[in-house]
């Protein structure tokens, strides 16, 4: 199975204008009688049947947008009908890897033009590059065979990620295109090592996929950290059932299990480095090793390869919980409903709830210190008191038994709009507007209106990209950008409304 973190498509300029008229107005019965078809069958260099791929359809012109797709069967056959007369090229894809017809071809501009005649059916073979094979076997640090391990192997070049699990001998295999940039990772339990045996990328080996031929890449566990523990109450009775969280600091990710009945708990697989170790029991009571009622007081613990290390904890007594509460308005001072509010506490998670109508909201809480409050207005997130950055973020301390109001008046966010049209100054709506936060790495994303405007209301401040996606499938990027890396990045500011308008382009380039 493949998994794509970016798309990067191999069309690299598909004209979209006039496709409505391509598709409209015709009877089923008159559409046979005025189209016809293309088939084919698609191997690969090998000879071997490709199935499964996606047929998409072009005009060879390029003179609209996509005109019919298909799925190969098994022995690589297909057929895409109802074809307007034309000529048109067609495009071989393979989960993202993708060729022109006939094979062996990723520039459109030497595709082959495919003449469709009404009533007629055109046979168009291809004969697509071949796949190579990354395979191996996994074995334990002491030799033995891994079964369940997840493989993944990167390429760095397009960030594109295939993913497998050993079988029970330990074996995996995964086809690939070919390249010469992939990395191999090996996941076991909560520990990812690199090939070969490595935990740093940096240091990971890059291989070469050749088409038709197998790269063999055999790889022995490292001897992972072992975490185990007893948790009691004050008599020394096992708490059975209790959550145990632990938070692995070098990758901001958590572990965890549940006591069993003797109270005792195992973490397998637990990558090196520092962690903080967390206890739920069945009555809510919460606490961090050793013995802290507060997750920023709770002890540091260093785990290492090959080493078991075993941390008990006893069960404090039970105080009553304190509580954070208070009311948001907006920048204008109404309340605000509907807002999104997080307590955060950095070693023992985190406490969501949402304002009411009156902008009110409450969170109980363990008593302890070190809390900070963020509110989510929203793609704007701000955090008491009125400040953008979570380092300048007030810790709250709260006590057993007592409410520590919190009230909060929202930023004024940056406001997106605009209008999308044609280039005839027709109104484009249903479509997908896209907006990238260069800042955060987050998307924010709506649909235009019948009259082809949008608005993102709650937006932050700072560096932004727009794209534009229609209904039928165009793409392009704001100011007529029909690449994103060259895509204009627009400045948004708080307290400010920004238009956008967008004409649409004739040529457009594919998504990422």
């Amino acid at each position: 199975m493949k998994r794509l973190r970016i798309i990067v498509s191999v069309v690299s300029a598909v004209v979209l204008a006039g496709t409505a008229a391509m598709t409209a107005g015709a009877s089923p019965a008159s559409a046979q009688t005025r189209t016809g078809s293309l088939t084919g069958v698609v191997r690969d260099t090998r000879g071997t049947p490709v199935g499964g791929a996606t047929i998409v359809v072009y005009p060879a012109d390029l003179s609209g947008a996509e005109a019919g797709r298909t799925t190969t069967g098994a022995r690589g056959e297909f057929t895409v009908p109802a074809l307007q007369p034309g000529s048109y090229q067609i495009l071989i894809d393979r989960d993202g890897w993708s060729e022109w017809a006939p094979g062996q071809r990723t520039d459109p501009a030497t595709a082959t033009a495919y003449r469709v005649r009404a009533g007629h059916t055109t046979v168009a073979p291809s004969v697509v590059t071949a796949p190579g094979l990354i395979a191996g076997r996994v074995t334990t640090a002491q030799g033995r065979p891994a079964a369940g391990i997840a493989v993944a192997v990167l390429d760095r070049t397009t960030a594109a990620q295939w993913d497998t699990t050993t079988v029970a001998n330990g074996s995996y295999a995964i086809s690939l295109p070919p390249g010469s940039a992939y990395l191999v990772t090996f996941t076991n339990g909560y520990l990812t090592q690199y090939s070969p045996r490595t935990l740093a990328w940096d240091q990971a080996r890059v291989y070469t996929v050749t088409a038709g031929r197998a790269t063999r890449i055999d790889e022995r566990l490292l001897a992972p950290a072992m975490l185990t523990g007893r948790l009691t109450d004050q008599s020394g009775r096992p708490v059975a059932d209790a959550r145990v969280s632990v938070s692995i600091l070098a990758t901001a990710s958590s572990a965890e299990t549940t006591t069993a009945a003797d109270g005792t708990y195992r973490l397998a697989t637990m990558p090196p480095g520092d962690v903080v170790v967390g206890f739920q029991a069945p009555d809510g009571r919460r606490q961090w090793a050793y013995g802290k009622r507060a997750g920023s007081q709770a002890n540091r613990i260093s785990l290492a390869l090959g080493t078991v290390t075993t941390v008990d904890d006893t069960l404090l007594p039970a105080i009553p919980p304190g509580s954070l509460a208070g009311v948001v308005t907006t920048a204008t001072g109404e309340p605000a409903a509907g807002i999104a509010v997080a307590v955060h506490d950095p070693a023992a998670g985190q406490w969501d709830t949402v304002t009411a109508a009156d902008g009110s909201w409450s969170v109980t809480l363990p008593p302890g210190t070190g809390y900070y409050l963020s509110f989510t207005n929203g793609e704007l997130t701000q955090y008491a008191p009125r400040t953008l950055d979570p380092a300048q973020a007030v810790r709250y301390e709260v006590s057993a038994g007592a409410v520590t109001r919190v009230d909060e008046q929202l930023l004024a966010p940056a406001v997106l709009t605009g209008r999308l049209t044609e280039a005839t100054g027709t109104p484009v709506g249903g479509a997908q507007v896209a907006v990238d936060l260069l800042a955060t790495a987050g998307v924010a994303e709506t649909t235009t209106a019948p009259d082809g405007t949008y608005r993102l209301g709650a937006m932050p401040a700072g560096a932004v990209v727009i794209g534009f996606v229609t209904p039928d499938g165009r793409h392009q990027w704001v100011h007529g950008r029909t690449d994103y890396r060259n895509a204009d990045r627009i400045i948004l500011e708080l307290g400010t409304v920004t238009t956008v308008d967008e004409t649409l382009l004739p040529l457009l380039t594919a998504a990422r």
